[in-house]
């Protein structure tokens, strides 16, 4: 089984052309979600692989809150413009990736995975989310290909010739070798349709599948259909390196040649499954990232109480074990390494001690 590590480069580029090269979720998935899920406006959305918004904008007005988390900071700042032009201020967004999700996001109603689950290290991330969502909250995973159509031909007759996504993959190929890129890697294809099995490894119970079908013909120019390769990771503008130029012009060249008028393309929009997980019966505490623990600084006395009687100075030392560890850690400070055993002979080191 191949192994692949995420790295920063997965989508570098994408960004510029991914709104322009994919096309956007159908309003019925959309609204199959808020039936689905009774959404009414209010509660939290986490959208965990936003991208620069393809799926947290037609769903944020069903939410108060939305926050956004994409690895990549272009497809962060990309939505974030986007919303800002939109006027839609109750949209968070933040570059960070899905393993780094922490609790102080608070929880949430609803979490989304769009086209990004297979990027993450599953097992951890469902994990995390698990501790992320409210109590009656769910998982909402959405599979669908946005960036060509289904490549079937139509009952009824398209307008316009379909794209040659064929010619472009093995213009792709030439270019960048038989095996799928994947940022510094390549793609394994058993990366993909595990999710199921991963959830249920978290604590989640029996999804709900639901296909929507969305068979419609879209129409698209030639910039649309480049943009769209370059919106994908294994056709990644930076992928191309020196070469990108050329590949641009072939691509052009390629493109123009098959569309009508030299400009218009039509292809058959696929359908979109949407598989939901409730969240676990079982609360699950939310997972935090691991930090080094802080070592206690040395308890001295103040300046102005050097001369504290003994007495005064053992009293001393049971409030600043207090104040550094907390009411919680109090209870059981006697349990610490490093920490005195508190005094049962003294009446009011034994009063502390019991708090």
């Amino acid at each position: 089984m191949t192994v692949w590590q995420w790295d920063p480069s997965l989508y570098s580029g994408s960004a510029d052309y991914y709104a322009t090269g994919r096309m956007p979720y159908p309003p019925s998935a959309v609204q199959a979600i808020q039936q689905t899920l009774g959404l009414d406006g209010t509660g939290r959305l986490l959208d965990v692989g936003s991208g620069p918004g393809s799926l947290t904008f037609p769903l944020a007005r069903s939410f108060a809150e939305t926050v956004a988390v994409d690895a990549d900071a272009a497809m962060v700042e990309a939505g974030r413009a986007e919303a800002e032009s939109l006027g839609l201020h109750s949209i968070s967004w933040h570059a960070l990736r899905a393993e780094e999700l922490g609790a102080e996001l608070g929880k949430f109603r609803v979490v989304t995975f769009a086209q990004s689950f297979h990027w993450m290290e599953q097992a951890r991330v469902a994990n995390i989310v698990a501790g992320l969502l409210e109590e009656g909250g769910s998982v909402v995973h959405v599979a669908a290909s946005t960036d060509k159509g289904t490549g079937e031909t139509p009952r009824t007759a398209l307008r316009f010739p379909q794209p040659p996504w064929a010619e472009i993959r093995e213009l792709v190929t030439r270019y960048l070798g038989e095996e799928r890129r994947a940022g510094q890697g390549v793609r394994p294809l058993e990366m993909f349709d595990g999710e199921i099995e991963v959830f249920a490894a978290a604590g989640f119970g029996d999804p709900r599948i639901i296909e929507v079908p969305h068979n419609v013909a879209r129409v698209r120019t030639v910039k649309e259909v480049m943009a769209a390769v370059y919106s994908l990771s294994y056709s990644a503008p930076h992928l191309f390196g020196e070469r990108r130029d050329e590949f641009d012009h072939e691509l052009r060249e390629l493109l123009t040649s098959h569309a009508a008028s030299g400009v218009m393309f039509a292809e058959q929009v696929g359908s979109v499954r949407l598989t939901f997980w409730d969240a676990p019966a079982v609360p699950v505490a939310p997972v935090k990232p691991v930090k080094k623990a802080k070592t206690p600084a040395p308890r001295k006395a103040p300046a102005a109480r050097k001369a504290a009687t003994p007495r005064k100075a053992a009293a001393g030392k049971t409030t600043t074990r207090k104040s550094a560890a907390g009411k919680t850690a109090a209870k059981s400070a006697s349990a610490e390494p490093g920490v005195p055993a508190p005094r049962p002979k003294t009446r009011r080191a034994t009063k502390k001690a019991a708090q």
